[in-house]
């Protein structure tokens, strides 16, 4: 990112300061000395090997580690002959604790005394800076520089000067380090660390990694990817020299990179370069913009970055199309639907980078395709790179229809000027338009969150193990991983991947996949050793915990009768549960006797209970004991009776007064019925 187009509280620095030429003896500047400052140079530097009188103005920055915070900054100035007086001014923040040849003139300003050769002023300069950034490069802090005492990311402090010369004279400025560090032109790194340097294109590249700092990429990864885009942004001259630095993560930075004085740029250690945000490439980007903007036009400043990293990283093969295209289509999220790129009051959350790159992308794309490739938006970001005055938006909108015709005014007038979005482009026609994408093929061993791509096969279930950290099973289990292998590129591709179990390859799959098509390759593993194993795939991997089956509890027992006649039959229920977290077996053993009438293997998931059934017969009279796990139940076998006609013995004692007693009764009344039936025939 850079400091003036999201943090308003930062400072610009000036860079090298070219010749200032006097005004001639008896000119309208009068027949005194002329006037010049630090900060306007009103010629063009001299030739080399120019003996003009230069004024030097050295700033040398060291650590204060008992003072964190604050940095020492000693300003040592080199005056000419023919410089008549000099002032200069120091950040007002600034303690002054040493001066030699200098005299206060009040409000931050010191005058050099006219005798002292090389006069200084030594400074305790606050170093840390916040802010707050939205967009692609923001992070959860507040801080955009540094000093932990120990080691520390600053800007030059901002020292301006005045002076009054006859004759001609220039300005250099001059940043230091004193003790282990690495300064650039506008920021300086202070502490132990290593650097490493690449040339290619016309630049230097300089890496400095902090001892602080512990990088993601290698350093040679990070060169890679920032030399090949010096390569392909070509969109006017190239600084000879650009500085990099990995911050340490110690700190909590308000920015993953931040890019100062158009040649020197931080990124905080643990950004990568295989990511659609490469910050690397961002903040390179910034040091090759010298854009001459106006209004309307402020949004391309951090829109050509970020549109700029996610090509170059695509086209460095870094990334597929398809987070390229999530990239750009981020810039028509519904939380900007109320912004208009040319007015940046309406910018929030980002838009400029978000919404800025979707029609940046749009652009490009629209003016390769209407002068069949011969210009691209480079064309256009080097138009305002050399406009001498800013660029508005109507004189934005003309250089537009000059390079690729009205289709092109239309869509750019439209998109930066209502809140109106485009479309992000097929990787069929991103082929047609900027080139085919070579294949991009990747296999992809799914997280152990994904709770759809693993799951167990077995005796005991067939669900899903996904969704924690680490799938378990338990051995007798096969464990099925769903690996997809996807092709973001432009043509067809092969594919060959290993799977290993504790770094032993158990199996290897192959086959081609289509360009923008992603096919499934199901793993199937049985893994019967207890423990926590390594599962690899295409180099990646995930632990999978195995474990021994638990043990099953028989909960109840019970039968349909307790007695029955001996051969009789009784069925029995066995209740079997599992109360373990994990699958669990059993062998159910139903016994009669102690002897085992009826055996069955049961397996349970975590949780889960089941009846196990039998039917088993009594063999002889007489009480069964039956036996499942530790219940038991007793079951009696009954003989039965054979039916008798027993005598009656006692004497009645059931009536109450005179009279025959029930027997007496029945006698007699069959006594009548006899009697009737004679008298019925005399």
């Amino acid at each position: 990112m850079r400091p003036q187009a999201a943090l308003g509280s930062l400072l610009v620095l000036s860079l090298v300061v070219g010749p200032v030429a006097a005004a001639a003896p008896g000119a309208a500047g009068g027949p005194g000395p002329a006037t010049g400052s630090g900060a306007h140079p009103a010629l063009p530097g001299p030739s080399p090997g120019s003996t003009t009188p230069t004024i030097t103005l050295t700033q040398t920055l060291r650590l204060t580690p008992r003072t964190a915070g604050e940095v020492e900054s000693t300003v040592g100035v080199t005056v000419p002959d023919n410089v008549a007086s000099l002032t200069v001014r120091v950040p007002t923040d600034a303690r002054v604790l040493a001066r030699r040849g200098f005299s206060p003139t009040g409000e931050g300003g010191f005058a050099w005394d006219g005798t002292t050769p090389d006069p200084t002023l030594t400074l305790a300069v606050p170093a840390n800076e916040t802010g707050q950034v939205l967009g692609p490069e923001g992070a959860a802090g507040d801080l955009v520089f540094a000093d932990t005492g120990e080691w520390a990311i600053v800007r030059r402090p901002e020292v301006a000067f005045s002076y009054e010369y006859f004759g001609t004279v220039r300005t250099e400025r001059d940043l230091r380090v004193e003790g282990p560090g690495v300064a650039g032109r506008s920021v300086a790194y202070l502490g132990p660390a290593e650097t490493v340097s690449r040339t290619a294109h016309g630049q230097t590249f300089t890496l400095v990694v902090p001892e602080a700092a512990s990088m993601v990429e290698s350093r040679g990864t990070v060169l890679d990817s920032l030399t090949a885009a010096s390569d392909a942004l070509r969109v006017g001259e190239r600084d000879e020299a650009v500085l990099a630095i990995a911050a340490p993560t110690a700190v909590p930075w308000a920015v993953e990179g931040l890019e100062v004085g158009g040649s020197d740029f931080y990124v905080t250690a643990d950004e990568r370069v295989d990511d659609v945000d490469n910050v690397w490439l961002h903040e390179y980007v910034h040091t090759r913009q010298d854009l001459g903007l106006g209004p309307g036009t402020e949004w391309f400043t951090e829109a050509s970055a970020t549109y700029y990293a996610a090509l170059f990283t695509l086209e460095q093969d870094r990334i597929g199309f398809p987070a390229f295209e999530a990239q750009l289509e981020q810039g028509g999220d519904r939380r900007f639907r109320q912004v208009v790129l040319a007015e940046p009051a309406t910018w929030t959350g980002g838009a400029q980078y978000w919404t800025g790159a979707l029609v940046a992308g749009d652009l490009d794309r629209r003016l390769r395709r209407a002068t069949e490739r011969r210009a691209t938006l480079q064309r256009l970001f080097g138009e305002l790179n050399a406009a001498s005055s800013p660029v508005t938006r109507e004189t934005f909108l003309g250089l537009v229809d000059d390079v690729g015709g009205a289709e092109v005014r239309e869509a750019a007038r439209r998109y930066t000027g209502t809140t109106d979005r485009p479309t992000v482009w097929s990787v069929a026609e991103h082929g047609a338009v900027f080139g085919t994408l070579p294949a991009r093929v990747e296999v992809a061993l799914p997280a152990p969150a994904n709770r759809t791509a693993w799951r167990a096969t077995g005796p005991y279930r067939n669900v899903s193990v996904g969704g924690t950290a680490a799938p378990a099973l338990v051995t007798g289990e096969t464990l099925v991983v769903d690996v997809p292998v996807t092709n973001s590129g432009g043509t067809a591709g092969d594919y060959a991947f290993a799977v290993t179990v504790d770094g032993t390859v158990l199996a290897t799959r192959n086959g081609t996949v289509g360009p923008d098509r992603t096919v499934w390759e199901s793993i199937a593993l049985d893994l019967d050793r207890v423990g926590t194993v390594t599962l690899g795939v295409a180099g990646a991997t995930a632990e999978v915990v195995v474990a021994e089956p638990a043990d099953l509890t028989v909960a109840d027992l019970t039968v349909n009768r307790t007695t029955a006649p001996p051969g009789g039959a009784v069925a029995v229920r066995v209740t079997v549960a599992n109360p373990a977290d994990r699958p669990g077996r059993r062998t159910v053993t139903v016994s009669r006797d102690g002897t085992a009438v009826a055996t069955r293997t049961v397996f349970l998931d975590a949780g889960e209970r089941t009846v196990v059934e039998a039917t088993l017969r009594l063999p002889a009279a007489g009480a069964h004991e039956i036996v499942a796990g530790t219940r038991a139940v007793t079951v009696r076998a009954l003989a039965p009776t054979t039916p008798s006609d027993p005598t009656p013995t006692g004497t009645d004692t059931a009536a109450a007064g005179p009279g025959l007693g029930v027997p007496a009764a029945v006698l007699a009344l069959v006594v009548l019925v006899v009697l009737a039936g004679r008298g019925g025939r005399g």
